[in-house]
C-alpha cells in the first residue's frame, strides 16, 4: 500500500493543477457546469464502476476500502479548490 501511495504522489498531478489546466482551455471544472446536481453525482460515483469491465480509479478506491460516501465527500471538497 505504501508503494502505491508513493507512486501516486510522484506521478499524479495535484487536483489544483488539473483544475487550472482545465480552466485554461475553457473546460468545465465543476459538476454543475455539466448539468449534474449532487444527487446525480453520488449516483454516478456509486454506479460508474459497474458500467464497464475495466479497472478504474473507482474500482481501486473500492478495493482499498474507500466507501462511496468518502469518495463523494472528497470530490465535493475539490469543487472548492
Amino acid at each position: 500500500m505504501e508503494y502505491l501511495k508513493k507512486c501516486v504522489q510522484e506521478n499524479v498531478p495535484t487536483p489544483a493543477y488539473i483544475k487550472d489546466v482545465l480552466k485554461n482551455v475553457g473546460a468545465p471544472v465543476r459538476f454543475d457546469e455539466i448539468g449534474l446536481n449532487e444527487a446525480m453525482l453520488y449516483d454516478a460515483l456509486t454506479n460508474a464502476k459497474e458500467v464497464r469491465r475495466r479497472y478504474t480509479i473507482l474500482r481501486l478506491a473500492e478495493d482499498v476500502g474507500l466507501g462511496n460516501k468518502r469518495i463523494y465527500d472528497s470530490i465535493m471538497k475539490l469543487q472548492d479548490i
